[in-house]
């Protein structure tokens, strides 16, 4: 599991959290353990977060995997949306979600979607959220 989370501070605006994790594909569900404890930890301190990054759990797939539906029930029990709804990962043989943005405040997200940039399977995958500094509204992007 590779995962890094990042809490951004700004004067006069609440903070935030950015976690990117990569599940390896055929992983142990086992895996899920640490992550659910991650985002325990970061939903505790109530605050604005994001969780994204290749988490190799399709989630347009007609019948869930045991993993997807492990990634589904986490992402229920802490209020989690998932903000992506294109295929990220698209192939000769198949078309994937599996490259994912979950967030607990999805009306802080001013817009999100994949673009295809042609040197990956991987399509690329960004979220614009609205940020309150001193009174006035500004654009941040958070890219992987």
């Amino acid at each position: 599991m590779e995962s890094l989370t990042v809490k951004i501070k700004k004067p006069r605006s609440r903070p935030f959290a950015v976690m990117t994790w990569y599940r390896p594909p055929d992983s142990s569900i086992d895996l899920f353990g640490p992550f659910e404890e991650l985002i325990g930890k970061i939903d505790s301190e109530n605050i604005e977060y994001y969780v994204l990054g290749d988490l190799n759990c399709n989630m347009v797939a007609p019948k869930f995997e045991n993993s997807t539906n492990i990634l589904s029930n986490i992402a229920e029990v802490y209020g989690l949306d998932q903000l992506i709804t294109e295929y990220a990962r698209i192939t000769d043989k198949s078309s994937t979600l599996i490259d994912l943005i979950f967030t607990n405040t999805p009306d802080r997200v001013v817009c999100s979607g994949v673009s295809d940039i042609g040197i990956s399977d991987h399509s690329f995958f960004l979220r614009f959220m609205s940020v309150k500094f001193l009174q006035n509204r500004q654009l941040i992007s958070i890219l992987p």
